[in-house]
């Protein structure tokens, strides 16, 4: 039994030193329906062919307008691949127009992910295609680096660990369902 499984069955932590071993998880970000994305859901635009991550001339010209519009003042990018992910001006765009705001190499579309998992949410490519995922271990590490440095007392540290460790691992279990990374979502 190693040490993340000791904690998970007995809150007594046992004597000695402990080497944790934490591998990197990548978990495959959640693509659910608009409707389900309010909420308790954040939002990303991948790009999900070859080619790599742009945004056509229409959507740029519309980015601009909306830009403008909503910050009163101009977008000073000069092109889309400055453009954030999780920017709600592009997010609402590949929502209205999904086929027209991609790139001439690219086809862009949202991802959706459990918005406790925003800070980790992460991209990875291959050749230009994009995956978006959930940086478990981070989350993890952050959670329990947060609860370490509290003033808690030690048994409410080590509870409320334990509770990091499985709510990580009832995640995994749901993600397990989740379409493999390579997946075609379109």
């Amino acid at each position: 039994m190693n040490y993340r499984e000791a904690v998970l069955k007995d809150p007594v932590v046992p004597a000695g030193p402990h080497p944790v071993t934490l591998v990197p998880q990548k978990k495959q970000a959640v693509k659910v329906p608009k409707e389900k994305a309010k909420g308790n859901f954040s939002a990303a635009v991948i790009n999900s062919c070859y080619g790599g991550f742009d945004v056509s001339d229409f959507a740029m010209q519309l980015y601009c307008q909306r830009y403008k519009k909503k910050y009163g003042k101009k977008y000073e990018g000069e092109s889309g691949r400055r453009i954030g992910r999780k920017d709600p001006i592009l997010i609402d765009l590949v929502r209205e127009f999904p086929t027209q705001v991609s790139g001439e190499y690219s086809k862009l579309q949202i991802v959706y992910y459990p918005k406790k998992y925003d800070w980790f949410f992460r991209v990875s490519e291959y050749d230009g295609k994009e995956q978006g995922y959930i940086d478990e271990t981070a989350y993890m590490l952050a959670n329990i680096d947060r609860i370490a440095s509290s003033a808690l007392d030690a048994d409410t540290k080590v509870k409320q660990i334990q509770a990091v460790l499985h709510d990580s691992y009832a995640d995994a279990e749901v993600y397990k369902s989740l379409p493999t990374k390579g997946a075609n979502f379109a």
